[in-house]
This record gives structure tokens, sequence and C-alpha cells, in this order.
């Protein structure tokens, strides 16, 4: 109520700040949880940390309510992770006027993972795991000793002088938890020692003037002093005489007073706290209140002294109002300082950001709203530039203001020719949600990917296809010009296809309407996550925005990309490894000449289908209309989608498939026999099926698969297996492959190009070829490891696993085995990978008292090392880049460091939550497409090099006439959608086809 708030306003005229406090507790109240191996340290143990309503020999005191609020907002920093152990509090360092701990990584101890509530007798207990450094083994140590330091309290608080009895004492308002440090000597002072408060003795300190200072002169206590003595009982909800009896004291005393102006403020003083009385549920009729002086008993005030009483009653109030929201405001400041969003951020990007809430804040509820705008204005600022050194670009984004989480959006202002689209999409979007899928509409991360996409592909290509199909300036031109569907696309989609089911109607008009041709475009691309990795290109190698040449004509035609490449000069301009003649060229002597070249590198596009059909019966029975089932309009948006999906899954493997090309190493004519023990060593046999493969290269594929082995079982259908030499020497140094394991083999790749006569030419780059057993037909491998056959390639004898440098065979083969190994010769080409590096991630061998979380620390320096590597001689292409599966993810995220790496200095920096880290200038980002490089790959890139074109749009054709197999015509609707593009990655090269600067390579996780 409005009284309280006035003794929390006098209380405040003594209020301080206190940083580098401690609140020591002894180190014998603990309970070890896991004495060894927990996860993430040494060992989890539980303990008391500090208490509530109790006076310490400090002379402070933590209410309940305010340490349980600054318990609250800690945990945020526990469930991260980021809360911290030292041994001993760290110094504090003055910025800006303001004090801060410093953070010292060599003192590290232990980590604070739970924090629980205040309990009933005030003790608040945390859980901590004891990490693997050097102090923290020390601590670990004593732990298990039973010699155990105390804990001590990092924080910071505001706080006022209070009396308790004849104490003065300071008392917490507001407390910011840092953390938890270890201290040798908490018992300095007893101030381990805790006295518990009374109920009397907690609710005295409601008010510093309960308890006047002595009165040894003993003259009449001061107005002041009486009168807060009556309301500090109010609040403390005293007993009823104490309230009359403090109340009388104080009218007497104000009756007795020579200033008339105040005397005569009497009864209206009476009358407000008789009122606040009865709000708090006081009897105020007994005992009666002490008479005014004769010549005030007439209560009759004048007007006049009626309208001054009140004035200066709402003058009061309004400023209690005003000191109370200035406490509360500052309270809501406070307690969002330890908010994930701004302890993420560099120190001095924190203080602006509150510094600017500070300004700006007019009410408590604007600070978290404050906080949002300031850092997404703030990142604005900082990501773009940062970006651009990087590679990225991104679009300008703006605060929505009818978005409450404050995320941000691209700023898009729909104009009036694409509504139609709009609506379609947004219907498109109600269908998701209401059939689910792995694409939610309402995530944040599909809203900024799908903003990104139309600002960088999508809007660009749908101003191309205008200018292709009318030769329009703008897309707005083309719409306008030839689409009657604009002031309303998804009513006129649903009564066209309405129009189809009933009579036949032919859909190329309406496809080729803008309005429906563009959202089917958005529906294409919106939702692929590829697209931010690759950059799009079209026509116009001469235009220096880079771009093909169509070298003949025609859709579907070879496009020809041209690359220049450079050629240093021979004798004086020599230069290798580390010699370099400096082009120091004697006078009178020839200038050696460098030269500049160009190669041509060919690329095809090729045709993407897929089609539907529906029976008439199917199309009336579900309805027709915009918002009923219309089930041709879901069956061409499914269509759609798969075609996204496509398009994804294609650009990530051509994105591996580049960096498995390069130096990759052929083996002809490789030859396993018994003879030559490559088939003993490397093979397995089983009739039945359902074979089992040894990876473990010191191992023969035979043999049975340990605990610590990597392995490998496949289906049903297969009964032989031969892992492929590859590197290996076919003895126990390395059965196959090396050490790490087996190499991968390179997928072969169909190369489309013209010869002297202008002729279009395809060759096979990489070819698998069995020419052992004879007439073998490949396959491929299934999700469940069984041989399948590839589309008009039927009856399948083998198949290449070729993540692991396998061969399998299924009975159709023809070979034979004994004693658990195949005993048919095996004659095979291939090339295999060795564009990689390696790190162990399965069953490593950890350094004793190492844990995983530590180990993996490793893989990032394995990240330096290979990015080092691709931007040194003679590669010269630095990465950017790195990309893997969500499953690939955990072994970056689980690491010890990776707090680091995850929240660079100022958050949301990448242009969608596909990133997630950030070391050494290359940005990393996961995905779930099914991609050839599974859950072992992390693809190392630069931003853009992979190129998507599209020569000829996803077009959506019929409806075609469908017949049974007697040729008669069925009542069935058959529709289809076809897309001629390209997806390539042009690097640049020399005449005889040598790649000069590799821009990818591999991390495979064994």
């Amino acid at each position: 109520m409005r009284l309280r708030s006035k003794v929390w306003q006098l209380a405040a005229d003594n209020a301080q700040e206190v940083i580098n406090d401690q609140a020591p507790v002894f180190g014998d109240d603990f309970e070890i949880l896991e004495a060894d191996a927990a996860k993430g340290g040494l060992m989890r143990i539980r303990q008391r940390a500090t208490r509530a309503d109790a006076r310490n020999k400090n002379r402070r005191i933590y209410p309940r309510e305010v340490l349980q609020l600054a318990i609250d907002t800690a945990r945020e920093h526990a469930a991260a992770g980021a809360m911290l152990c030292e041994m001993s509090h760290p110094e504090v360092a003055q910025v800006r006027g303001r004090d801060f701990y410093t953070h010292n990584p060599e003192r590290t101890t232990a980590r604070v993972d739970e924090i629980s509530d205040v309990a009933d007798d005030g003790w608040v207990y945390v859980t901590r795991t004891i990490l693997d450094t050097p102090e923290g083994r020390k601590l670990a140590a004593r732990y298990k000793a039973g010699r155990a330091p105390g804990i001590s309290t990092r924080f910071r608080m505001k706080a006022r002088q209070a009396r308790l009895g004849a104490d003065q004492v300071v008392v917490a308002e507001t407390m910011q938890i840092f953390t938890w440090d270890d201290v040798e000597n908490p018992a300095v002072d007893g101030t381990t020692d805790f006295e518990l408060l009374s109920d009397a003795d907690l609710a005295s300190l409601s008010d510093p003037f309960v308890s006047d200072p002595p009165n040894p002169t003993g003259k009449p206590m001061k107005l002041k002093a009486l009168r807060q003595a009556f309301l500090a009982l109010i609040v403390a909800q005293a007993a009823a005489d104490e309230v009359l009896t403090a109340r009388s004291n104080y009218h007497a005393a104000f009756t007795a007073a020579s200033d008339a102006d105040r005397a005569a403020e009497q009864p209206f003083l009476l009358q407000a706290d008789a009122t606040l009385m009865a709000t708090d549920g006081y009897d105020v009729t007994t005992p009666a209140p002490v008479a005014a002086p004769a010549a005030r008993q007439n209560n009759g005030l004048s007007a006049d002294e009626i309208e001054r009483f009140r004035r200066i009653a709402d003058r009061d109030q309004a400023r209690e109002a005003a000191e109370v929201n200035r406490l509360a405001l500052d309270s809501a400041i406070t307690a969002i300082e330890g908010h994930a969003s701004l302890t993420a951020l560099a120190q001095d990007q924190r203080e602006h950001v509150l510094g600017r809430v500070r300004t700006l804040a007019r009410i408590p509820e604007d600070v978290e709203r404050l906080v949002t705008d300031e850092i997404d204005s703030m990142n604005r600022l900082l990501s773009d530039e940062r970006l651009r050194g990087m590679g990225f670009v991104r679009g300008t984004t703006t605060i929505d203001p009818a978005n409450p989480t404050g995320q941000t959006r691209v700023t898009r202002e729909i104009p009036k020719w694409m509504e139609g689209v709009d609506r379609l999409n947004l219907a498109a979007d109600d269908y998701r949600r209401s059939v689910g899928g792995d694409v939610n509409p309402d995530d944040h991360a599909t809203q900024r990917r799908r903003a990104f996409n139309m600002e960088r592909f999508i809007n660009p290509l749908i101003e191309q296809v205008a200018q292709d199909r009318g030769q329009y300036r703008t897309a707005e031109e083309w719409f306008r010009a030839s689409d009657a569907l604009f002031t309303g696309g998804e009513q006129a989609f649903g009564d066209a296809i309405s129009g189809m089911a009933r009579d036949n109607t032919t859909t190329s008009q309406l496809f080729n309407q803008p309005t429906i041709m563009t959202f089917l475009l958005v529906q294409q691309f919106q939702d692929m996550k590829g697209l931010q990795f690759v950059s799009s290109f079209g026509p116009g190698a001469g235009s220096g925005a880079g771009g093909f040449e169509q070298a003949s004509g025609g859709i579907g035609s070879v496009l020809r990309i041209p690359v220049e490449y450079y050629t240093p000069p021979t004798g004086y301009g020599t230069f290798s490894g580390t010699y370099d003649a400096g082009l120091l060229t004697p006078e009178n002597t020839g200038i050696d000449e460098m030269t500049v070249q160009t190669a041509w590198l060919p690329f095809a596009p090729s045709w993407r289908r897929i089609a539907a059909s529906l029976t008439r019966d199917t199309v009336q029975a579900m309805g027709n209309g915009p918002l009923s089932y219309m089930a041709i309009a879901r069956s061409l948006l499914h269509m759609a989608m798969d075609k996204s999906r496509r398009i994804d899954k294609a650009i990530f493997d051509e994105m591996l498939a580049i960096s498995d090309e390069y130096t990759a190493v052929t083996a002809a004519g490789d030859s396993a026999t018994t003879g030559n023990n490559k088939l003993p060593n490397n093979s397995v046999y089983n009739g039945g099926g359902s074979i089992s493969v040894n990876l473990n290269t010191t191992k023969t594929a035979a043999t049975a698969i340990a605990a610590t082995d990597p392995g490998v079982t496949y289906g049903a259908t297969v009964v032989g297996a031969l892992r492929l030499l590859t590197r290996g020497s076919n003895t126990a140094a390395n059965y196959c492959g090396t050490a790490n394991g087996p190499d991968p083999i390179v997928r072969p790749r169909a190369v489309v190009d013209l010869n002297a006569a202008g002729q279009v030419t395809t060759t096979t780059k990489n070819p698998f070829t069995v020419t052992a057993p004879a007439a073998q037909v490949i396959g491929y491998l299934d999700a469940n490891g069984d041989i399948q056959a590839i589309p008009g390639v039927p009856n399948p004898t083998c198949a290449i696993d070729w993540e692991n440098g396998i061969l399998v065979f299924n009975a159709a083969s023809g070979i034979t085995g004994a004693a658990g190994v195949m005993t048919t010769t095996v004659t095979v080409t291939y090339a295999y990978a060795v564009n990689f590096d390696n790190f162990i991630v399965n069953n490593p061998n950890l350094a004793a008292g190492q844990s995983l979380e530590n180990y993996l620390n490793g893989l990032f320096l394995q990240f330096d090392r290979t990015a080092a590597l691709m931007g040194s001689a003679p590669r010269f292409k630095a990465p950017n880049l790195g990309i893997m599966s969500l499953n690939a993810a955990p072994n970056m995220t689980a690491a010890q460091i990776f707090y680091n790496y995850q929240s660079p200095k100022g958050t949301n920096l990448f242009p969608t939550d596909d990133y997630f880290a950030e070391r050494t200038g290359v940005a990393f980002a996961r995905h779930n497409s099914p991609w050839n490089g599974k859950d072992r790959r992390i693809l190392f890139t630069s931003l853009g090099t992979t190129k998507y074109g599209i020569d000829t749009p996803m077009e959506l054709r019929g409806p075609y006439p469908a017949y049974d197999t007697n040729g008669k015509i069925v009542a069935r609707d058959i529709y289809y959608a076809e897309e001629n593009s390209v997806i390539c990655t042009p690097q640049v090269q020399n005449q005889a086809g040598t790649v000069l600067n590799p821009v990818s390579r591999t991390v495979i996780l064994r």
C-alpha cells in the first residue's frame, strides 16, 4: 500500500552501493555427490553458500525476498555454465567510474551448476562441479581429504543503513550474485557466524527510524521521529495498543508544537492517519485521539485551508509515487544486469546499453524492452562491419513494433501488386502449421532465414523472370501488365483450380500468372538452408559481376565460365618455396615476362522434374476454395517443397564433392585376391547376409568388432564386403587407408564439354568400375544398408559405401567365400580422397585425469591448423565458413572452451540462426540436410564459391490426361513441374585443368 512505499522512501535516504563484498561460509558443511569422473569435471559437491534473514558479524543482513530474487537471476548464468569460481576473490578494477571484478582463468576452481531456493531456516545451498584445472585439482584433493576451504559469495548489492536494537546494521535492498569463490580463511572476524533474526527483529528492519538514538537530555523526541515510529509500527503490523499509543504520542507532541501553522494541520492529519490505520485493519475508535487546543476545536476549516491541505497531500503523494517508481526502476535495471543477453556483450558494450537504458527508461516495464532494442541497434552497427570483413553480407533489419519478443526482421513493405502473393504465402504457412513438419513458420530462425533468402535470392530472381518473360523493366510492370489476379491472388487461385476440376481448363495461363508463379518461386526457395552459403549467377560473363557464356543454343545447353590464372615470370622472377629471385634483373638483361591466361570451365544445367496425379473424384470430394482442402493446390505446394529439399542437398553435396575431388588419387585396376592376401585381410563374407565390417585399419575386416573399434553393419541383402586398399599397406601397419581409418572414395561426376568441333561431349570424372567379377551392376546403399537399383539401371549386384571406402556385393553378384572371408577375385578402379584432416571423437585415448570436454578443446586447435594450411602456400585460399550436420555440432559445443566462441562479443552477429559459432575468422553453421558427409564431416570453404544458376525456373504444367494399361483414358489428371539449373563451383585452374587455389577441405570426425 502507499504507506509502505513511504517508509522505503525514507530508508532509501541512506542507500549505498557495495561491491567487492563477501559472505564467507566454513567449508566443513558439504556433501560429495560424485567423487570421481563427474561430467565435465573431477567431482560434484553440494554445500552451504549463504543465509537469508540472518545477521553476520559484519552486521550485514540479506532479506529473504532480496536474496531469492538474486538467486533467480543468477540461475540463468549457472544454467549456461558461465558461473565459474576462483581460488580467493578476484581484484576489483574501476572502469568509467564503476567497479568490476577482474577474471583470472588460471585461478578457476569450479563451476556452479545449481543454486537452491532459500530454505525455511534461511540457508542457501549450491551444487558445484570441481573442474580439471591446476587450482581445481588441488581443491578436489582437499575435499576428498575432508579439509575443504570455505566459500564466499562474490556479489554486488545496494544496501541501506538501519537500526536493530542498539546496533547499526546494513540491509541489502538489491543483490547481484556473480558466483561463489573458494577462500582459504573464511573465519576472519567470525564472519562465518550467522545470527538468525526473529520475526520482531525482521519487522523492525522495515524502517531505520524505529529506534531513535539514545536521548540523554530527556528532551521530547522530534516530530519526524515520532511520526516515523508510528508509521513503522503499522508497516510491521504491530499490536493495536502499540500503534494507538505511538499515534497518541505523536499527535500530543504535534499539538504542543508552538508552530501554529503546523498545529493547524492536525485535524487533517488525524483523519489521514485514521484512514491509514483502518486500511491496515486497526480499530481507530479507542482510545480517543488527543483533543486539539480550544482555539482549534472547531473542525469547520475554511475551504482555503482544506484545499491547501489537499494540495500538500497530493504533492506528497506525487513525490512518493515518483520515488517508488525510481526505486523500482533502479531495481529493474540492477536485476537485468545479469541477464544472458547483457553478459554476452563486451564490457564497454554492456555499459553503453545500460547507460542508454538509464537515460531512456521511465517505468520498470521499459527496461527489458529498451535492453532488447539497444542490443539490436548495436548489433546492426557491429555485425555488418564484422561480417563484411568475413565475406558475409546481410540485409537491413529493423525492430518490429508488433513483435513483443524484440526479434528482428528484414524491413519489407508489401506493395499493392504483391498482396496476392503475400496472401498465398500466408495461406501456405497456415497449411504448414496444420500438418507440422520440419519447417515452423513461427520460429525465429525460420523467419530470419526467409528474410535472408528473399533479400539475397528470391527478389532478384523475380525481377529477372519479369525481364525474361515480357521484357519488362521491373517485376511491378510484369504484374500490372500480365496479372489479372494481383488484387486477390488466393481467391483467383482457388477459383481457377475449381474450374480445372469442373471443366479441365488448362493451367498454362494460371501458372504463368505473375502472382501464382511468384508464389511458387517463394515456396521453392524461402526455406532453403543452402542458399545462404552459395551465390547465384546467370548470363553475362562480360558484365563484371560474374556469370556464364551460353556456348550452344537452347535450354539446357553447355555453360562456360571464364577464370583467369597468373603465371609468374621465370629467370629473375623465379619464386619457389622460400627462394625468391626478387625480380632483381641486371642491367642490359632481358626482362622476364609474366602471363595472365583465361581458362573456360564448362558446366551443364540439368532438368529436375517431379509429377503428381489426382483423380477427379478426389478433387471434388475434398472440396475447393482457398481455405478448404484444395487437393490440387496442396499437391503443387508439396512439389515445390520437395524440389526445395532436393536442391538443398545438392548444394551441400556439391561443396563436399569439390573438396574430395581436389588431389584425388586414382587406383587403377586394384585387384584383391586370396593370393595377395587382400581378400583375407580386407574382406568379409556371410552367405546369409547382414555382415559386419571392422573399420579398425590395424585389424582385418573380419575380426570381431571390439567395444573400442569402429565398425559398420550392412543389410540382409549384402553377403560380401571388401575394404578398398587406398593408402593402406595390406599389413597390420594398416591393412587399408591410414592409421586414422579408411579413406573416403570420390564419387564419379559427369563432365559435359564442347569438343573442337563444337559438339557436346560427356565424360566421367573419377569413374568407379568393377571389372572382376564380370558383369557387375552398381546400385546404391539405402538407409538400411541394403543394395537398391539406381533409376534406369535395374538388377544391381554391388554398391559402394563411399565414406567408409567399402565395396559390397549381394548374392546375385556371384561372389563366393569361406571361413568368413571372400574367395572371389575382385578388380576395381576408383579414386580416393586425401584432402582432409582427422580428429578422433569416438573412444579417444584420454590422458590421465583428462575429461572428454577438455579433450574436445583440441578440435578447435585442429580447426586452426586446417584453416592455416588452406590459407598458406601454395593454396592461398583461407576459409571463412565451416559447415556440418546438426549431429556433428555437439562435438564442438561439448568442448570446455566452446562458450568463448558461441556468442562473440555482440550478439546475433550472423545473418541466420543456422550459424552458431565463430573462431579466427571462420563462421560455423549447422544444417539438417541429409548430405553425403553424414555426421562425420566438417567442411571448411569460402562463402559463395559454390554457385546456383537457374536457366529455367521451376514451371508447373498440366493437367494432362492419364491412361490405363489398355490405353484407355481415366478420370485422373497429371501435373508436373520442372526446373533447369546448374550447381557448380568454379575454381581457378590452368589450361591442364589443375586447380590452383582449392576452396575447400574437410575434417573427418573418426
